[in-house]
């Protein structure tokens, strides 16, 4: 991590609040948002066997973060956050974090759900400017905020076909020879988009074919 900003919890005497614990800048980051897209499988165990369901998974997600320069932030039932340039600096972070995925998809087929069925993960990358740090001061998780984490979080959260999307903001950021890996699925309007404007999603050429899933204005709205 880079150097602490109010790390003695000053109280900030203009706003009368307390400055954070902690917290950096950061010019360039990549995310990962990870959802299971059939997690609801899970339902079909006890707590108990959820929990070592997930254990499993982490562990393995964990070895495979190890091999690259990626910080895992957090994982929970629902899906994960992953990042690059965040914990330590990376110039190449981009290409960083689409390595991880590359490798945690075709690994994470290794472990099945109940009922024998591959796990169903969707993973979403973005790139961009972000602050990272700690927000209040009880239960605290280390937080990214920006808009390229937003991005990766609509796009995990609305596809529902393609298993890899990753945003412009990231694909822009990689080498040439990386970018002609990719095809264009099209492109979408995210709540994080200026007026007017759309963001170009990327896939893997052997998903090509699978449809992008506009999100619903009304949540946009």
């Amino acid at each position: 991590m880079h150097a602490f900003v109010g790390s003695d919890a000053r109280s900030d005497g203009q706003q009368g609040r307390a400055t954070p614990l902690y917290q950096d800048e950061h010019g360039s980051v990549s995310v990962l948002h990870g959802r299971f897209r059939n997690g609801h499988l899970l339902l079909r165990l006890s707590h108990q066997q959820q929990f070592a369901w997930l254990h499993r998974f982490y562990l393995l997600m964990d070895r495979v973060a190890a091999q690259h320069k990626v910080y895992k932030l957090h994982g929970s039932p629902h899906g994960f956050l992953v990042s690059a340039a965040v914990a330590e600096p990376d110039p190449q972070h981009a290409a960083s974090l689409l390595r991880f995925a590359l490798h945690l998809h075709q690994t994470a087929q290794k472990i099945a759900l109940p009922g024998g069925q591959p796990v169903d993960v969707c993973m979403a990358l973005a790139s961009g400017p972000a602050s990272s740090g700690l927000l209040g001061r009880a239960s605290l998780t280390y937080q990214i905020v920006g808009r390229c984490q937003d991005e990766a979080q609509e796009l995990a959260e609305t596809q529902q076909k393609a298993p890899l999307v990753i945003s412009g903001s990231l694909a822009e950021r990689l080498s040439p020879e990386a970018q002609q890996g990719l095809v264009r699925l099209g492109s979408l309007r995210l709540r994080s988009c200026p007026p007017g404007e759309e963001m170009a999603v990327f896939g893997l050429p052997r998903y090509g074919d699978l449809p992008l899933m506009r999100p619903n204005p009304a949540v946009q709205a």
